[in-house]
């Protein structure tokens, strides 16, 4: 696959994708095998987030800008993330059916991913697909979110420019001041100037007035095309955030300065057995633990009694486990201190920043644990390409809620 990726080859590329999305445990070795590959071929491209609130025109404004970019011969990819249901769980993926145009050009690959419940506007494998088309080798990446409102800035902080659209008769002089995911854009674009070239003009000057550059304010209109040659023009003319490969920080010193995340402390320890019961005796009977919950799932092969060591925001859970199916994996009872848990006051900043040190996390990326919070785990084994571990146990970096940041930080 990696050969075929190398070439372009857009099959492949779908398909290298396919499998660092996939949530099945046996994809979780071929996956990263792959992506310690394509590392090696990465970071040349320009990537670009696009957000803004839905109805907005984001897919027909990649189109146009993609449109724009493959005449003049630059290969583009396209990433973008379709919300899923919160009852289903399912997504429609059609914003490649707004990029018809687009989507037929040689020069061009569009992919839809569902969010899958991820919070900040990205899907769960939205970094590791920018990295796969970089490999393959396109010129410009646009990365479409799927559209939340102020607090959508993950895509910031994966890509190299970040553009905001807004349209005409879009809030008043203080919106634009507000902070949140209007500050974190280096450009604001007024999308659909063609409805009201006037409403248009009024909303730039608006935002305008609140951000230290005149010029990161744009108006175009997608469906017209006008607008986008001297949009292009200016993301070229723009400093880059700069962004450094995994492989080329492995093994860089950190510091408390630069280091965007802090570990508040231990959040759970995770003992497993083939049968529990032992366990239960030993932590529930006889040390006098308080047995709070139970959970079990089927997809991590784990059932599991969750126990609580002291109280209030210190309080750290001990989560007794045995495997649902004994001969399945994961083998949650080895090794039998199967994982530790911290609370970190940024999950996903945390992991961001541990990636591109060159850190590996086990498949399935940021996801909900059994107590609700949102949870990543660290890889318990080393590699050549990946030489930082949990040297046998998974460690779970474990996003702690505002009341525990708040006892917890000092």
């Amino acid at each position: 696959m990696i050969d075929e990726l190398l070439k372009g080859d857009r099959r492949a590329l779908a398909k290298a994708i396919t499998l660092v999305e996939s949530t099945r445990l046996e994809d979780g070795t071929a996956a990263e095998a792959l992506l310690a590959q394509a590392r090696r071929h990465a970071g040349h491209a320009l990537r670009i987030g696009v957000s803004g609130p839905p109805g907005v025109g984001k897919s027909t404004f990649i189109e146009a800008l993609g449109m724009h970019l493959v005449e003049q011969g630059r290969g583009v990819a396209v990433l973008a993330v379709d919300p899923s249901s919160g009852t289903t769980g399912g997504s429609i993926l059609g914003d490649k059916t707004r990029m018809d145009r687009l989507s037929m050009h040689e020069l061009a690959f569009i992919r839809p991913s569902p969010s899958s419940g991820s919070l900040g506007g990205l899907a769960g494998r939205t970094r590791e697909a920018m990295l796969l088309c970089e490999a393959a080798g396109f010129d410009v990446i646009l990365v479409e979110t799927v559209g939340v409102g102020q607090s959508e800035a993950d895509v910031a902080d994966c890509t190299d420019l970040f553009v905001l659209l807004q349209q005409p008769y879009t809030g008043d002089e203080l919106q634009a001041i507000k902070r949140g995911v209007a500050e974190r854009a280096d450009f604001i674009v007024i999308n659909k100037a063609d409805l009201d070239p006037v409403a248009a003009r009024q909303a730039a000057l608006q935002f305008a007035g609140g951000r230290r550059s005149h010029e990161s304010v744009h108006v175009v209109s997608s469906i017209d095309e006008e607008g986008i040659a001297g949009l292009w023009a200016a993301f070229e003319a723009a400093p880059r955030r700069a962004r450094q490969s995994a492989r080329a920080a492995t093994g860089a010193s950190a510091s408390a300065a630069d280091r965007p995340f802090r570990i508040l402390g231990l959040q759970q320890v995770a003992i497993g057995s083939e049968d529990k019961q032992r366990l239960r005796q030993l932590w529930i009977e006889l040390l006098g633990l308080e047995l709070v919950g139970h959970a079990a799932i089927a997809r991590e092969n784990v059932d599991e009694d969750i126990l609580r060591l002291g109280v209030g925001e210190h309080a750290v859970e001990i989560d007794l486990m045995q495997p649902i199916e004994p001969g399945a994996k994961p083998a949650v009872h080895l090794p039998p201190l199967n994982h530790v848990g911290l609370w970190v006051d940024d999950l996903r900043a945390a992991v961001q920043w541990l990636e591109a040190k060159g850190l590996r996390f086990a498949p399935g990326g940021i996801r909900k644990g059994a107590a609700g919070h949102d949870v990543c785990f660290i890889h318990p084994k080393a590699s050549e390409e990946f030489p930082l571990s949990g040297e046998g146990v998974l460690i779970e970096l474990v996003q702690a809620p505002a009341a525990v940041i708040a006892a917890l930080r000092g």
